[in-house]
């Protein structure tokens, strides 16, 4: 028997339709564009199949619907306007360059209308970190947008403040400003730094006092007992906290200058107040960035996250 052609692109069409939205969603890359190309194609010869049919007298030609259709079903999945260089590409002629384009473009423009692309989709779906697309209403400005809670170091901070932003922050960088009047921004510098300055002044700090408690007790000691060292088992820096030598130590200034550390980044990523939010959504997309300082005439006056802005995407959706 001689196959009927309608029947079997439309149970192609369909299982196509079927298996390929399943595999797109299996949790191992199947590939995407070319089942989507492909499935495209198919409605499109279908299509051309039917008006070839029905207008007999135009002579329709149902290849370049198909053609036609693989472009038009692939740009409005994918929302990728390349889509017509691909097509060139694999046809290897420009016969079908207008209509190629006019789908491309109406394929793309309606389907952001209604959702977004199948990327994006599949990363809402699957959970994945993700900046959504950015829509302008005019009822957002970066001013009421950024944090102004500021967790931030001073150049001259003393020990207890790094002890108490380490205890109740976990961040993983803080600004460095000039002090807490002018707020002047001067670079950032990263949390595992802060610790291990921390952790070594009081090492420090407990040795000086333990040698100088050693020289005491053997100044007065009568009776020949052993002196004790720096290299005892002996948790002299548990004994220190004991007295009343730790609120001397938290209320000292850092003796390093923040601003020699190698790891110090004298220029962290900042945006100027006044930025529109469309650009500094463009700039977290595009760079990936996990937070900017705000800044205004070089003073420090907020902070933003990815998470502020992907916040406000989606509820502007």
């Amino acid at each position: 028997t001689t196959p009927n052609l309608y029947f079997n692109l439309i149970a192609y069409c369909i299982y196509k339709f079927i298996f390929t939205a399943v595999s797109i969603s299996l949790p191992m890359p199947v590939g995407l564009y070319t089942p989507v190309f492909v499935l495209g194609s198919g409605f499109g010869r279908l299509f051309g199949e039917i008006l070839k049919v029905a207008y007999p007298s135009l002579n329709v030609v149902p290849g370049g619907y198909a053609v036609v259709g693989a472009a038009a079903f692939s740009a409005g999945v994918t929302r990728t306007l390349a889509t017509a260089i691909i097509v060139f590409e694999l046809t290897g002629q420009l016969t079908h360059l207008y209509p190629v384009l006019l789908v491309v473009l109406i394929s793309s423009a309606v389907g952001n209308l209604f959702n977004l692309s199948i990327y994006d989709e599949l990363l809402v779906l699957k959970g994945l970190p993700n900046m959504p697309s950015f829509r302008q209403n005019g009822t957002g400005s970066l001013k009421a947008l950024m944090r102004r809670n500021i967790i931030f170091v001073t150049i001259k901070s003393k020990y207890g403040e790094i002890q108490d932003l380490l205890r109740t922050t976990n961040y993983d960088r803080y600004p460095v400003v000039s002090d807490r009047e002018s707020m002047i921004m001067l670079g950032s510098v990263k949390r595992i730094i802060l610790e291990q300055l921390f952790n070594d002044a009081q090492i420090r700090w407990a040795q000086a006092w333990k040698k100088k408690q050693n020289e005491e007790e053997n100044s007065e000691s009568l009776n020949g007992e052993t002196k004790i060292s720096l290299d005892d088992d002996l948790d002299w820096r548990e004994e220190l906290w004991k007295n009343d030598e730790r609120g001397s130590f938290l209320e000292k200034e850092i003796e390093v200058n923040l601003r020699e550390i190698p790891t110090f980044d004298p220029c962290p990523f900042q945006v100027v107040l006044d930025t529109p939010l469309s650009k500094v959504h463009w700039l977290f997309a595009m760079l990936g960035l996990s937070h900017a300082f705000i800044v205004e005439g070089g003073t420090l006056v907020g902070v933003l996250t990815r998470k502020d802005i992907i916040k406000y995407c989606n509820q502007r959706e």
